[in-house]
């Protein structure tokens, strides 16, 4: 009974160190993605962890098995306050992205479109030529801004960043060449469209910078510290099995004999 005990045991510390390393996985496709699907992932695993870790006490208890959850369950509770730290963290980026970034984006292109129109119309062939230049410029961010959306690659934040510095001295030069008062106004306004989408860029990458940092904490210290622990759980547990196993052994030969 107690040979079976033990058994069970060492099976419950090995299924917790598989979902440890599961854990750490969809923890990690969540600090790249930061999608809902990895999120919902890991929680789960992460919940199917700690019922794993109760009947594993239990079984402890049970047992008398010289075998320690402190360092896991510390280890754990380390891990899931800093995936609580980068699930804020990504929620901040996502939101700057969402409802700072594009929207302006789109409006200050919708800005420019409304500013080429105007001009010639009014044939200020000048300004709608620096326009429709920014408004080339600005296209070139568009898909640089949806990939870094996705998954964050700091390039394409880089290039977005360098691209955008380019329409600033472009729409300086509408209104420099603008005779029309309107039109100058609307570059002027198109000026500070300008300024609040690099703002919510710089912000963008800020927030990028500050969920890495987290990530970097929840890798490379909480996940090292329970992978760590699991594994030191699952060798105590083994050498527990394998000492009752040699006395099973023991007992048998000594009945047999």
């Amino acid at each position: 009974a107690a040979y079976g005990a033990s058994a069970d045991l060492a099976l419950a510390a090995t299924q917790i160190q598989t979902d440890v390393g599961l854990l750490i996985r969809a923890a990690q496709g969540f600090s790249v993605s930061g999608s809902e699907l990895d999120r919902n992932t890991a929680a789960t695993v992460a919940g199917r962890l700690v019922e794993a870790a109760s009947r594993t006490a239990q079984k402890i208890t049970e047992t008398g098995a010289g075998v320690s959850m402190s360092d896991l369950d510390a280890a754990h509770k380390r891990f899931v306050a800093d995936m609580e730290r980068l699930t804020a963290a990504k929620s901040k980026r996502k939101e700057v992205l969402a409802e700072r970034l594009k929207p302006a984006m789109a409006e200050l292109d919708q800005r420019l479109a409304e500013l080429i129109k105007s001009a010639k119309t009014l044939n200020e062939l000048g300004p709608a030529a620096y326009a429709e230049a920014a408004r080339e410029r600005l296209a070139k961010i568009f898909p640089r801004i949806e990939r870094y959306d996705l998954d964050q690659q700091f390039e394409d934040a880089e290039a977005a960043q360098a691209a955008l510095a380019e329409v600033e001295p472009v729409l300086g030069d509408v209104v420099a060449e603008a005779d029309d008062p309107a039109i100058r106004a609307n570059a002027e306004t198109a000026g500070k469209l300008y300024k609040a989408l690099s703002a919510a860029l710089a912000d963008a990458v800020t927030a990028t910078d500050d969920a890495d940092v987290v990530a970097d904490a929840l890798f490379r210290v909480a996940g090292r510290q329970m992978s760590a622990a699991a594994q030191t759980m699952r060798d105590a547990a083994a050498e527990n099995l394998n000492r009752l196993q040699s006395d099973n052994q023991a007992a048998m030969s000594a009945l047999q004999t």
